[in-house]
């Protein structure tokens, strides 16, 4: 199942994970949401954004910490991390490819200066759209070694490839998304 996933992403997404963030696309395991502990299946397993879910947990506003990005014909790829905003603690480690032409001019400017997540700036200009998670993973240690995830220390990591759309049918994003730890 992931390796479908894999060949339906953008080329550029899966290279940028591959030789960017030092994840083999070997290295992720499939699992079903029943073999995720909690609270990790609680915050990974639904249709909705993960900008919304880790706030509600968190009790906080979000932002992101940009680790490196590049934007290529139109598709804006960035490793991130995100942090309350008060605290900065990391709640997720993530990847997304931001299909630009999605957006109109003036909202391309605050995607592009990795201050917010992408979730929180879709709520904030009213933009309706669909999450449709495409399967949940997990990584052993060994498999994030070379990550930045790795520093987190922990024997296991679960996380989620999803898809953000218009109700069009207009993707918007791809993402692949890692909750760090445990709580």
């Amino acid at each position: 199942m992931v390796e479908t996933v894999f060949q339906k992403m953008p080329v550029d997404l899966r290279e940028f994970i591959e030789n960017n963030c030092a994840l083999s696309m070997e290295s992720f395991r499939p699992i079903e949401p029943a073999e995720m502990p909690q609270p990790q299946r609680k915050l990974l397993c639904h249709d909705g954004d993960m900008t919304s879910t880790l706030s509600e947990f968190h009790g906080g506003v979000l932002q992101v910490e940009a680790l490196q990005k590049k934007n290529r014909k139109g598709t804006y790829i960035r490793e991130v991390y995100l942090r309350t905003r008060d605290g900065g603690i990391i709640v997720e480690y993530g990847v997304i490819a931001i299909l630009l032409q999605g957006f109109e001019p003036q909202q391309r400017e605050p995607i592009e200066q990795d201050r917010e997540p992408l979730g929180g700036l879709l709520h904030r200009f009213e933009i309706e759209f669909t999450s449709a998670p495409l399967c949940f993973f997990s990584l052993n240690q060994d498999a994030v070694a070379r990550n930045p995830v790795a520093g987190f220390g922990q024997p296991e990591y679960y996380g989620r490839f999803n898809v953000l759309a218009k109700p069009t049918g207009q993707t918007l994003a791809w993402i692949m998304e890692i909750i760090p730890g445990i709580y």
